[in-house]
């Protein structure tokens, strides 16, 4: 994940943060698991399941009595990052031929702000996708995933590296419920700025394993290449680049996440 920013602008830079995402849903043994992707402990007390399209009931409170203790790192709804929990739910709120499954942090169903994870699938068209596709948007309109090929044992599950937000997201593929999936590597910039007329700072967290390398090019249109290529970049603490910037000229920065330096 690259983040970008424009020093001589002192512009912005865009953090992300992917909350719980729905990571595999069984529906031959109605089971559910979700992966907190953030970097925080989150309690899910409160939260809601919602199937509006044909679950019964519509609504569900997740309820730690559900969980799944063999097949999760936890026995509470207290998920700490990259763990995961399962949850068994019913057939009936997870009808194998299609349905929605969608995570809530309160019972207010309409809200996008509430809504904190979404998947469509089989033959379902989607209720809730009208709130999942509004922005900041983590499903589209009208699409599901399809079950087609899908023989016993298969399941529903995230791809690597994919947020969840998307049909795209998603595969059939042989259950691995109780496998945490890849973790999203995430490259938030923190702050920059100059540190004084000639030298730019960059601090940044990253949750990923690889190199983080600050890129440089003073035309878009062009290719970045490391900075370190053209000047000396200092790490003067662990997540905090410095280095020179060309005097008179408008340069573009990002930091990338690469293989090595």
């Amino acid at each position: 994940m690259i983040k970008y920013l424009l020093p001589s602008l002192l512009a912005f830079a865009v953090q992300v943060s992917y909350s719980q995402v729905i990571s595999e849903i069984d529906l031959d043994n109605s089971k559910v698991e979700i992966v907190n992707n953030t970097a925080g402990t989150v309690d899910m007390t409160g939260y809601w399941w919602c199937n509006r399209v044909n679950g019964s009931p519509f609504y569900q409170s997740v309820s730690a009595a559900t969980i799944d203790a063999a097949n999760s790192d936890g026995t509470d709804l207290t998920i700490a990052p990259g763990e995961i929990l399962v949850f068994t739910l019913t057939s009936s709120f997870l009808p194998s031929a299609g349905g929605e499954v969608g995570l809530y942090n309160t019972n207010s169903f309409g809200s996008r702000a509430a809504m904190v994870d979404y998947v469509n699938y089989g033959t379902s068209a989607g209720i809730r996708d009208s709130v999942a596709a509004t922005s900041p948007a983590i499903w589209e309109l009208n699409a599901s995933i399809s079950l087609n090929g899908a023989g016993p044992g298969d399941t529903i599950q995230l791809k690597v590296g994919e947020t969840g937000d998307s049909v795209n997201d998603y595969e059939i593929a042989a259950g691995t419920i109780g496998t945490a999936p890849v973790p999203i590597s995430e490259l938030i910039i923190a702050d920059f700025g100059f540190l004084n007329s000639s030298t730019l700072f960059i601090d940044y967290t990253y949750t990923g394993s690889m190199t983080v390398t600050p890129k440089e090019t003073a035309d878009l249109n062009a290719a970045f290449t490391s900075v370190s290529t053209r000047v000396t970049v200092s790490e003067p603490t662990a997540n905090r680049f410095e280095f020179a910037v060309p005097a008179g000229t408008k340069y573009f920065f990002q930091l990338e996440e690469t293989a090595g330096p």
